[in-house]
């Protein structure tokens, strides 16, 4: 049995080019997570990863401690930024050798290919602006307090 596995999901979170930060400090590994099918949620969970729930949604957190080549579509080096939210991504995954305590076996992501980039969606509560945000600053003089 091969340690290299197939899935497909959305990204939630990508940070393949920077290391997330927590606690104030740069985290050692690059990562992303992915909302994935019941389909390959089961599928997960049937090789003992856990997989976490968000909103009704499966999702599964991938790391590497490597930077990663990214591929496009067409399949020629991505040289974006992070991948944006929503993108659908095909990722090549490996299991650690051993499950660990209560946790299952970590899953590390090796390849990747976005296979369509997606974008955050404009919250329905924004629109459109007219004028620039400059033409609505008050000019403050010396002689003119602030309060």
């Amino acid at each position: 049995m091969t340690n290299r596995h197939v899935i497909e999901g959305d990204v939630a979170f990508c940070h393949l080019r920077t290391p997330d930060v927590y606690k104030g400090a740069p985290k050692d590994n690059y990562e992303i997570t992915v909302s994935i099918s019941d389909e390959d949620s089961e599928k997960l969970k049937a090789q003992g990863v856990k997989v976490k729930d968000y909103n009704g949604t499966a999702q599964r957190h991938f790391t590497t401690k490597e930077k990663l080549t990214i591929f496009s579509p067409d399949m020629t080096v991505w040289d974006g930024d992070e991948i944006a939210r929503g993108s659908r991504v095909k990722l090549v995954y490996q299991l650690s050798k051993e499950p660990y305590d209560n946790y299952g076996y970590s899953a590390y992501v090796s390849d990747i290919q976005i296979i369509r980039a997606g974008a955050r969606p404009i919250p329905p509560e924004f629109e459109p602006v007219q004028e620039s945000l400059a033409d609505t600053v008050e000019t403050v003089t010396a002689d003119d307090p602030p309060f």
